[in-house]
């Protein structure tokens, strides 16, 4: 009740203290698909500091640190290599907490060609269809809008950029929001309406709150996914269900900030595909 009359009050506002906050992250994933099963596991430590703060947001830098991944095989390692486009951030946010700006994007777009060629030559005797991953990263960068939902889709964005401030939140009645999974399949995104809810829990160190979500099956292109998990399988009356189950949960600090956050996200389609992704981070004295 405490934090539902606070809330009601006072909504959720960010923090402007300058000190940077150090995360511990940790994320697996499993995909099952085509009778291959992929197993990752990606360790990071994150610093996020605040900046500055203006009549339209505030701004933030992230840094990524000792990052470290189990899977190097095949597509895996290419992903390793292009984990240094999320490094280092310089990111603005609107009011609510959503990631609205990439400010450094021009540098990282510079430091992309710099680094591409070597990137090829590494992996072009790995990878077969390397040429059209670079390109659609190069693209990925050149579009503004694409390289900020990439961004807010990431487990870094999702857990460490909620959009959950100056909202009047409550322990009864969800506030309905959006979340989207650029190119989840293929050329399809995966678009999941939210509820965000208070937990009334005595014990949290100052609010907690739960974030599920379900899919969205007004903007889902339902068709079209599974016209293209049918020609992957090469059988036209294939079956397809999609079964999606989502969930993020924060226990935030007595400024607001997230102390602890997960997500967790399972998609299956019959016996056919099946993805598991839990990941989990916790703030940490120093990195």
């Amino acid at each position: 009740m405490k934090n539902q009359i606070l809330t009601k009050k006072r909504p959720i506002t960010l923090d402007n203290s300058t000190t940077p906050i150090n995360y511990h992250i940790e994320t697996s994933t499993l995909l099952v698909s085509n009778e291959d099963q992929i197993v990752n596991t990606i360790t990071a430590d994150i610093s996020k500091t605040f900046i500055q703060k203006d009549s339209f947001g505030t701004l933030f830098s992230l840094e990524v640190k000792n990052r470290k991944q189990s899977n190097l095989d095949g597509n895996a390692s290419l992903e390793n290599e292009l984990a240094w486009l999320q490094q280092e951030l310089i990111l603005y946010c609107n009011d609510k907490g959503e990631i609205i700006n990439i400010v450094n994007r021009e540098h990282i777009k510079e430091e992309w060609f710099s680094r591409k060629k070597e990137i090829k030559k590494s992996h072009k005797y790995i990878i077969d269809d390397i040429d059209i991953i670079l390109q659609g990263t190069e693209s990925l960068l050149e579009d503004e809008l694409a390289f900020i939902e990439l961004i807010n889709a990431s487990e870094i964005g999702t857990i460490l950029f909620p959009p959950i401030y100056d909202q009047k939140l409550s322990t009864k009645k969800p506030l309905h929001q959006q979340k989207v999974f650029p190119l989840f399949f293929d050329d399809y995104e995966l678009p999941l309406s939210i509820k965000t809810t208070l937990i009334d829990n005595k014990e949290a160190i100052h609010n907690q709150i739960i974030r599920s979500g379900s899919i969205n099956t007004v903007r889902f292109k339902s068709s079209e996914v599974k016209r293209f998990f049918r020609k992957l399988y090469n059988a036209q009356d294939l079956r397809i269900d999609l079964d999606v189950a989502y969930l993020e949960t924060y226990d935030l600090d007595v400024y607001n900030n997230v102390y602890a956050s997960s997500q967790t996200m399972g998609v299956e389609i019959n016996d056919l595909y099946r993805y598991r992704k839990i990941s989990k981070l916790k703030k940490i004295a120093n990195v």
